[in-house]
C-alpha cells in the first residue's frame, strides 16, 4: 500500500506522495522510485495531481500516461477544470480494463482563482466514507469544495497515528515557508513509513501551490536519480519540449530568465553592463527621481521573486533593495509624483496586495490593498498624481474593473467599468489628461482585440475610443513628444501604429524590419525617436535584433543586434541618456551559468537536472 497525503487550505496546498508504486498484475510494492505528481497550470486555474496505485497504465509510467493526456487538452478557450477531472475518471477507467491489481486513487487539489478545490478520483476510495472492501471496475469522483482546511490521505490509513495527524495539523493554520511546510511533510512521511513496516516508501516528492499560482517541489530520500513533478504549462509539457528540442539539435527548450544587463553604445549598438543578482523574467523596473534603475520581483519558473534591487549607472553597480512583502510577477510599478514607487497586484502570495518603496530610506512598506486582487493588469499615472489600474486576471475571471489610488491618502476608490474585459493591454495617458487604453485579450471576445477606450479622471468614466486596424496583445507602447501615442507589436504584422490625439484616429506607420509580438519593449530615446527590442519573432522565435523609429519621418531602422534574444524583459532610458535592456525570458541555451533546467524523457521514471553554461 502506498501513500499520498494532502494538505488544504486557503493560503496554500502541500500534496506528499511516498515513491512506491504497485505493480498492475500482482500488487507488489514496485521498488523503481517514480514521480508520483504533475502540476497542470493555466491562466484561470493550477492544479497539482498525485496518484497510488499501478506503476503502469496502457504500458506506460503512470505519470507519462498522465501527462500525455493532460497535453491533448485543448488550449483555446483553456479547459474547465471540473471537465479535466472528468476526462480524468473516464481515461483511467479504460486504463484500468488492463490491470489486474485495480486499487487506483487519484487526489486532484486545485486553485481557481484563489479558492482551493479538492477531489479523489478513485475505485474504492471516498472523501468522505469508508473505503469499498473490494475496488470496483471503474473510477468514481467525490470533491470537496468548501474551502474550510482539512487533511486528506489516501492509502496506507492504518500506517498513520493519532500523534502523526495532531503533528500534521499545525500545516493547517498557516505562517511557514514552503521549506518549512516541504520538510513537515517530508517528517510525516518517514513516520508513516516506520509504522507502515515496509510497505511505504520512506522517500517522498512533496509539491507546495500556492494560490498566487507558485509552487515548490522537493523530494525528500536516497534516489537514484533526481527528478521533480512532471510541469504542464497551458497544455505544453514542458520536459518532452526540451527533449525534442534536445534530439532535434535546436535546443531553444522552455524560456528561463536571465540576469543580463545591455547598454547602448553612441554608435547604436550594445554592451554588456553588470549583471543582476538575480536572474529574473516578467519583472518590473522604474527609473527613480535618483537616477537608479529599480527592478522589482519577477519569477524563475513558477516561484515568484520578493527580492528587489537597484542599479546605480554612475557606479556601473547593483545594490539590494530590500525585499517586498509578497512576491509577484505580472504586477505593475508606477512612479509617483513625490518620487516613491508603487508596486500593485502581480501573482504570488497576494494579488491585491500594494507596496511603496521610499527611494530616500531605502524602505518597502505595505499600503493599502486594491478592491480586487489582479495581475497582468496596466497601471498609468495621471496628470493629478493619482494612479489608475484597469483590467487584467482577478479571482478566476478577466476583469473589467478599474480602480484609482490616492498617494496622499494611500486609499484605493473604485470607478466605473470599461465596457470590455481585458488583460495585456496597454495604457497611456494623452496630453488632454485623459487615459487610453488599448487592444488586448478579452475572454468576452473570445480573444485579441483591437477595441480601444478612453478615462475621463474628471468624469470618472469610460468612453468608447477609435478601433486599431489590427488585433494587438502584449504589444508595447510609447507616448511621442508631440503627444501622439505609438503602439508596436502584433502577431503576423509588421505594422505599428501612431494614436493622433487631436483628431481621435490611427495611423499605420511604414513596415518594421522584422515582425515583432509577445512581450516585446520600448522606450522613447533622448531625441525622440524610439527603441525597440526583442520579443518574438517569425515562428515565434526570440529576437536579438533591436530596431529604432523616427516620428517626424515615419521611418524604421536598424538598430543594432543584443547578445541574446529575449522577451519580457524591460528597456529603460538612464539619465545619462543610455538605454538600459534589463532581465527577460531567454531560451534555454542562452541560460546564464547557474540556471538549471530540469529534463526528463517521455519514456523515463525520472528526470535528470541539465546545466548549460554560456
Amino acid at each position: 500500500m502506498t501513500l499520498n497525503v494532502t494538505v488544504i487550505t486557503q493560503a496554500l496546498i502541500a500534496q506528499s506522495s511516498d515513491l512506491r508504486l504497485t505493480n498492475p498484475d500482482t500488487g507488489a510494492i514496485v521498488d523503481d522510485a517514480s514521480p508520483k505528481q504533475v502540476a497542470v497550470s493555466y491562466f484561470g486555474w493550477r492544479a497539482v495531481i498525485g496518484y497510488s496505485g499501478p506503476a503502469v497504465l496502457n504500458r506506460l509510467a503512470t505519470h507519462v500516461w498522465l501527462a500525455e493526456l493532460l497535453a491533448d487538452l485543448p488550449k483555446d478557450p483553456e479547459p474547465k477544470l471540473s471537465d479535466v477531472v472528468e476526462m480524468i475518471r473516464t481515461h483511467g477507467s479504460s486504463a484500468l480494463s488492463n490491470v489486474r491489481y485495480r486499487r487506483f486513487s487519484l487526489v486532484i487539489v486545485a486553485y481557481a482563482g484563489v479558492s482551493p478545490r479538492l477531489y479523489l478520483v478513485s475505485n474504492y476510495q471516498r472523501l468522505n466514507g469508508a473505503d469499498l472492501p473490494n475496488p470496483l471496475d471503474h473510477l468514481f469522483t467525490t470533491g470537496d469544495q468548501s474551502g474550510k482546511p482539512r487533511i486528506a490521505i489516501a492509502g496506507a490509513q492504518g500506517a498513520i497515528g493519532r500523534h502523526d495527524r495532531r503533528a500534521l495539523l499545525r500545516l493547517l493554520h498557516g505562517g511557514l515557508t514552503d521549506q518549512e511546510v516541504i520538510n513537515e511533510m517530508a517528517r510525516f512521511n518517514i513516520r508513516a513509513a516506520e509504522h507502515g513496516r515496509g510497505r511505504i516508501s520512506t522517500q517522498c516528492v512533496v509539491h507546495v501551490l500556492r494560490p498566487g499560482g507558485t509552487a515548490s517541489s522537493a523530494v525528500r530520500g536516497q534516489v537514484r536519480r533526481t527528478f521533480l513533478p512532471r510541469q504542464l504549462q497551458m497544455g505544453n509539457d514542458l520536459a518532452k519540449m526540451l527533449v525534442d528540442h534536445v534530439e532535434a539539435g535546436t535546443i531553444p527548450g522552455p524560456l528561463v530568465p536571465t540576469n543580463i544587463l545591455e547598454l547602448t553604445t553612441p554608435e547604436d549598438g550594445w554592451e554588456l553592463g553588470a549583471a543582476l543578482s538575480l536572474p529574473r523574467m516578467a519583472q518590473t523596473t522604474t527609473l527613480m527621481a535618483t537616477g537608479e534603475m529599480l527592478v522589482v520581483g519577477g519569477r524563475n519558473g513558477s516561484v515568484a521573486y520578493s527580492q528587489t534591487e537597484t542599479y546605480d549607472s554612475g557606479k556601473s553597480a547593483w545594490m539590494s533593495a530590500g525585499n517586498l512583502s509578497y512576491s509577484r510577477h505580472g504586477h505593475q510599478a508606477v512612479l509617483l509624483t513625490d518620487g516613491r514607487v508603487l508596486v500593485t497586484g502581480g501573482l504570488g502570495d497576494n494579488s491585491r496586495s500594494c507596496e511603496l518603496f521610499d527611494p530616500a530610506t531605502r524602505i518597502w512598506a505595505v499600503t493599502a490593498s486594491m478592491h480586487e486582487g489582479r495581475y497582468s493588469h496596466r497601471a498609468c499615472l495621471l496628470a493629478n498624481g493619482y494612479v489608475l489600474v484597469s483590467g487584467g486576471i482577478g479571482e478566476g475571471r478577466q476583469l473589467a474593473t478599474t480602480e484609482v489610488f490616492d498617494p496622499a491618502s494611500e486609499k484605493w476608490y473604485q470607478v466605473a467599468n470599461m465596457s470590455l474585459s481585458r488583460q495585456d493591454h496597454i495604457s497611456a495617458l494623452l496630453p488632454d489628461r485623459t487615459v487610453l487604453v488599448a487592444g488586448g485579450t478579452s475572454q468576452e471576445r473570445g480573444g485579441e482585440v483591437s477595441d480601444c477606450e478612453i478615462f475621463d479622471p474628471q468624469a470618472e468614466g469610460w468612453r468608447d475610443a477609435s478601433a486599431m486596424s489590427i488585433v494587438r496583445s502584449r504589444h508595447a507602447v510609447v507616448e511621442l513628444l508631440d503627444g501622439r501615442v505609438l503602439v508596436v507589436g502584433a502577431r503576423g504584422y509588421r505594422r505599428a501604429e501612431v494614436y493622433d490625439v487631436t483628431r481621435g484616429i490611427w495611423n499605420q506607420t511604414a513596415e518594421m524590419t522584422i515582425e515583432r509580438h509577445s512581450g516585446l519593449a520600448a522606450v522613447r530615446m533622448a531625441d525622440g525617436r524610439v527603441l525597440v527590442s526583442g520579443g518574438q519573432g517569425p515562428g515565434d522565435a526570440l529576437l536579438a535584433t533591436t530596431e529604432q523609429y523616427d516620428p517626424d519621418h515615419d521611418e524604421w531602422m536598424f538598430f543594432g543586434t543584443a547578445s541574446v534574444g529575449r522577451a519580457m524583459h524591460d528597456l529603460v532610458r538612464l539619465s545619462s541618456g543610455q538605454v538600459a535592456s534589463v532581465a527577460g525570458a531567454v531560451n534555454f541555451a542562452d541560460a546564464p551559468s547557474g540556471v538549471m533546467t530540469l529534463v526528463q524523457t517521455a519514456s523515463a521514471v525520472s528526470p535528470r537536472p541539465t546545466h548549460r553554461k554560456r
